[in-house]
């Protein structure tokens, strides 16, 4: 596990812009569009951090993302509030940071819908706190054998 530092702030920021905002461009639910993302080849970029190196806007991004999985109005669009949806990405962005690990793994390790229920519960605490009680509370395997079972169900 590494130490958050200054790109991963800057990171955890663009991530909560792009999931917060990301309804202004696109029609379909948030769960979608966050799964979608994770396993999107910008999401890659998020977790190399080449993306620093572009100038990018929201839009940029949804579109990037649009033409990779093509546009959808897929699933039920839940009133999730961009606070909430901003935390997500944040949370997200500094667990694939802090943990060294892609963003698809995480999210195939993780129920998304179960992070946004928690945003009432954990919105204010450390993101570090916030992400050990996750992995308790849900008994998420962070250990290297796990990992590696994971990944190659997820590249098969």
């Amino acid at each position: 596990m590494r130490d958050a530092n200054y790109n991963c702030q800057v990171l955890e920021k663009m991530q909560g812009e792009l999931f917060s905002n990301y309804m202004r461009y696109e029609i379909c639910s948030p769960l979608i569009f966050i799964r979608r993302f994770m396993y999107s080849d910008l999401a890659k970029r998020f977790d190399n951090q080449t993306v620093l190196l572009e100038s990018s806007s929201i839009q940029l991004m949804v579109d990037e993302i649009n033409a990779q999985y093509g546009i959808t109005n897929y699933g039920k669009v839940e009133s999730i509030n961009t606070e909430a949806l901003f935390w997500v990405g944040s949370l997200l962005r500094h667990w694939c940071f802090t943990y060294e690990i892609r963003s698809k793994l995480l999210v195939a390790m993780i129920d998304i819908k179960k992070i946004i229920n928690r945003y009432p519960l954990y919105h204010s605490m450390d993101f570090d706190y916030t992400i050990k009680r996750i992995i308790e509370e849900d008994k998420i395997r962070m250990d290297r054998k796990d990992i590696l079972e994971i990944i190659k169900e997820i590249e098969q």
